[in-house]
């Protein structure tokens, strides 16, 4: 009697118990409806769900971090089974010392680039991000499993990339905007430790970048004045012949400033200070540079004929100068994105060779030209290093490195004394 008793006492708890797990399971006892949408729904101590959108979203917090987690589902019990695993299983690689979260490269990437959002870099990141490191990371859906061997996979893919393998100076920029992006997951938590990303020896591939010798120059500055010329009296191209005359005076802005091709677009009527021939740039350009730079005669002059040619436009309308207005324009006040279609056209006719497509002149060899010229100048002052860096807004090593064209004929005044 007293065995059958302890049976069905047995029996009662055993029923108790199963009661109870169904009621945690489900979230509810038998008749009982489904909570509220916006009602946190306790699984076990310290593991949460919510629903949102008719998903629910598993929570649970862990070594001072909250981890979430859509389960991606509408039923509660399923989404519970879910939610107990994960939480788990975090418990376990804490345990172990490994990382509790996974993040994505993908995750990483919108991360970082909210983070830098505001910085002058971010758009170059971002372009380098999506045009290379999209294709090859993109398929690691945990970043904590990319390891040395990965980056060097990586670089045989990149450098596969294209008809032209990129130079080593171009993979070690890109490779500097991958560190920063790892380097940033360390500091999020996300990494223990970054993989080691070194650098690529530049020594064998580096090159001065090119520039107009003083005949080229002045090759380049007459053919475009007949190039100007051949088109004056013709009506019907009235607007390709004031694009050839704002592609000259382009030129000389270029070469008489050492402004950057980008920091030249970014420049409105409002820079300019007509009394001490400066120019003002304002978050220009990619490097967003902020520094007063000086013209020359030549680029003053320059800025002076499209400032008249848009004031005679204006007079003709009956309409106000606006200091506002982009200086790189055609008279009607379009401003003009790009002259690179001339500037090829403007090369072609003055028949320049280049042996190779690396030695084909750009319109960044005007800069290149300007700084050039300053350091190698026989009549007039020459510019120091330190001048030129100011000028041009960069430092006096890049300087040194890729606009020192001069020769020791150059200095035949100072050393033949």
């Amino acid at each position: 009697m007293f065995s059958l008793h302890f049976r069905v006492y047995n029996h009662l708890i055993l029923c108790k118990f199963c009661a109870l797990f169904v009621q945690e399971i489900t979230g509810s006892q038998v008749g009982m409806g489904r909570k509220a949408k916006d009602e946190t729904i306790t699984v076990a101590e310290g593991v949460y769900l919510k629903d949102k959108d008719g998903v629910f979203h598993a929570y649970f917090r862990l070594a001072g971090k909250q981890f979430r987690k859509s389960t991606k589902t509408s039923d509660l019990t399923a989404a519970k089974l879910l939610a107990l695993t994960w939480h788990r299983e975090a418990l376990r690689k804490a345990d172990a010392g490994e990382e509790i979260e996974k993040i994505s490269f993908a995750r990483l990437k919108r991360s970082y680039l909210e983070h830098i959002k505001r910085q002058a870099k971010h758009d170059h990141h971002l372009g380098t991000i999506d045009r290379h490191f999209l294709p090859f990371f993109s398929k690691f859906d945990d970043i904590s499993k990319i390891k040395k061997a990965d980056i060097l996979d990586y670089t045989k893919f990149r450098t596969a990339q294209g008809e032209q393998a990129p130079t080593p100076q171009t993979i070690n920029r890109e490779n500097t905007v991958l560190r920063q992006m790892l380097r940033y997951a360390v500091d999020r938590g996300w990494l223990k430790v970054a993989p080691t990303i070194t650098n690529e020896s530049e020594r064998l591939t580096w090159r001065r970048r090119r520039h107009f010798t003083f005949e080229e120059y002045r090759k380049l500055y007459r053919t475009a004045q007949k190039r100007i010329r051949q088109l004056k009296d013709n009506p019907l191209t009235k607007r390709q012949y004031e694009q050839r005359k704002l592609l000259l005076d382009y030129i000389l802005l270029l070469a008489n400033t050492g402004l950057r091709v980008d920091e030249a677009k970014t420049l409105i009527w409002r820079n300019v200070d007509w009394e001490s021939k400066t120019l003002l740039l304002e978050n220009a350009g990619k490097t967003k540079s902020k520094r007063r730079v000086i013209m020359r005669d030549g680029a003053y002059q320059a800025i002076k004929r499209i400032q008249d040619r848009r004031v005679e436009f204006l007079e003709k309308k009956k309409q106000p100068f606006d200091v506002n207005e982009k200086i790189v324009a055609l008279p009607n006040g379009t401003p003009v994105a790009s002259l690179k279609k001339g500037f090829n056209e403007l090369l072609t006719a003055c028949r320049f060779k280049y042996n190779t497509i690396f030695e084909k002149h750009a319109l960044t060899s005007l800069r290149h030209t300007y700084a050039t010229f300053r350091l190698t100048t026989r009549s007039g002052n020459r510019a120091s290093v330190r001048a030129l860096a100011k000028q041009m807004g960069t430092s006096e090593k890049m300087i040194e490195r890729h606009y020192g064209h001069d020769v020791v004929e150059d200095y035949r005044d100072e050393l033949a004394g």
